[in-house]
């Protein structure tokens, strides 16, 4: 949970920043509050191994990482086009 919190917290900074400091509160609290929930369910579900398996996918660890790495940029795309759109 931790490391789900730093990850969250590093984002929401970073959108914020990158904003111009102009991003409001409630865009960053659901921002924070999505990013760290579904942060959480793919690394506490291990989404990327259970994927692997769906697809029958190699299970070698390098791949399972891309995979999870994929994820979690997806997710990001989605939330960025859904809080900031253009």
């Amino acid at each position: 949970m931790v490391h789900c919190l730093v990850y969250t917290s590093t984002l929401v900074l970073i959108a914020w920043f990158g904003s111009g400091r102009t991003a409001e509160l409630t865009q960053l609290a659901f921002l924070f509050l999505s990013t760290l929930l579904t942060h959480w369910l793919i690394d506490g579900f291990n989404l990327a191994q259970h994927w692997g398996r769906i697809v029958n996918q190699t299970q070698n660890e390098s791949v399972r990482i891309v995979v999870d790495q994929t994820m979690h940029l997806f997710v990001l795309g989605v939330l960025a086009s859904l809080i900031f759109p253009a």
